[in-house]
């Protein structure tokens, strides 16, 4: 889910959660971001994120157009981070935003 909150003109806040069960495992994720509009089509993604229980996670994003990229890190806060072998896990995603076309925008074209 996600709720947003518009700052002003430039700005506006994000805030997500989402929750993941799969056999006995469950997953839950809270956090917020803030982003601030560099021009016309491009915006900057600034947040962080709670893994319940597991990990802290840092989040920048980059929007042009329909395109995303972010750029995150966990850092465990579980009984993982004192295990020899400590996860460390950086991540990048790509998202591309399929917008619908109306009737009346094909019928521009």
């Amino acid at each position: 889910s996600d709720i947003s909150i518009k700052l002003n003109e430039m700005a506006k806040i994000n805030f997500n959660g989402m929750h993941q069960t799969q056999g006995a495992s469950k997953e839950t994720l809270v956090g917020c971001y803030l982003n601030l509009s560099l021009m016309k089509k491009a915006s900057l993604n600034l947040g962080v994120y709670d893994r319940l229980k597991e990990s802290i996670i840092p989040y920048f994003g980059i929007n042009i157009k329909d395109y995303g990229f972010g750029l995150s890190y966990d850092i465990t806060t579980s009984s993982l981070k004192t295990s020899p072998k400590k996860p460390q896990t950086f991540e990048i995603s790509m998202v591309l935003k399929i917008r619908k076309i109306r009737k009346t925008e094909t019928e521009k074209l």
